[in-house]
This record gives structure tokens, C-alpha cells and sequence, in this order.
């Protein structure tokens, strides 16, 4: 019974250690996460007023708009992934809320589909202005 008894505190003893490092090696990740998504911002910040001041020339044609507009939103979901990482590291550290929204991973999916477009059309004839075929389920 006795060598049961040290078994099972030997055990937990090894349980907490694991834990603890469990938590410092999470902790790290999101430090690690945190330090590279303000290395992110910066830049991305950069490149969104150009694209802009492109998009405000009325010089441009239709076809580099479209380029400039993919750019413009391609540029936000990376702005929008950097700040839910910085969130989340608030959230983390009691300085920020959660706040749990519905999502349209359908409406979502068809937004993304969007981004893969210019290279759809650079290996294909299509045209920047063709709709591209939608998969219909059925």
C-alpha cells in the first residue's frame, strides 16, 4: 500500500512538472506570435497607403485596378490575422474580453476563392472580367 501511495505521489509530482511546461512552452508560443505579428503590422501598414493611392488614380486601367483590389484585400486579411493574434494575446493576459461572432464559412469561402483568381487566370485563357465557373452541389 505504501509503494502505491509513492507511486501515485511520484506521479502527480511528474503530472505538475508536465503542466508547468506545458504552460511555459504556450506561454512562449504566443509571445513568439505576439513579437512576430508587430514585426507584420508595421509593413502591412506600408503597403495599404500605396495600394490606396493607386486605387484613388483614375489613370489606371481596369485590369490593374482589379490587381490593385486584390492586393488592397489581401493586405487586409493579413492586417485582420495579425490583429486577432494581438487579441488574443489580451485576452490572455485579462486585458481583453472574448467575444464569440457567427461566421458565414460559406459566404467566407467564395471571399477567399476570390484571392486564387489572378492565378486561375495566368495559367488559363480567361478573361480578368469572366465570371469563373461556380461548382454547383447536387
Amino acid at each position: 500500500m505504501e509503494q502505491q501511495k509513492q507511486q501515485l505521489i511520484l506521479q502527480t509530482t511528474q503530472l505538475e512538472q508536465l503542466s508547468r511546461e506545458l504552460e511555459a512552452a504556450t506561454h512562449a508560443k504566443l509571445v513568439f506570435f505576439t513579437n512576430v505579428s508587430h514585426d507584420f503590422r508595421t509593413p502591412l501598414t506600408l503597403i495599404a497607403d500605396p495600394i490606396e493611392q493607386l486605387l484613388a488614380d483614375a489613370s489606371i486601367n481596369a485590369s490593374s485596378h482589379q490587381l490593385l483590389e486584390l492586393m488592397k484585400k489581401n493586405v487586409h486579411i493579413l492586417l485582420r490575422l495579425v490583429n486577432q493574434i494581438l487579441d488574443f494575446r489580451k485576452v490572455e493576459n485579462g486585458r481583453m474580453e472574448l467575444r464569440l461572432e457567427p461566421f458565414d464559412l460559406s459566404a467566407n469561402f467564395l471571399n477567399w476563392n476570390d484571392s486564387f483568381r489572378v492565378a486561375l487566370l495566368k495559367s488559363t485563357s480567361l478573361s480578368p472580367s469572366m465570371p469563373l465557373p461556380i461548382p454547383t452541389s447536387g
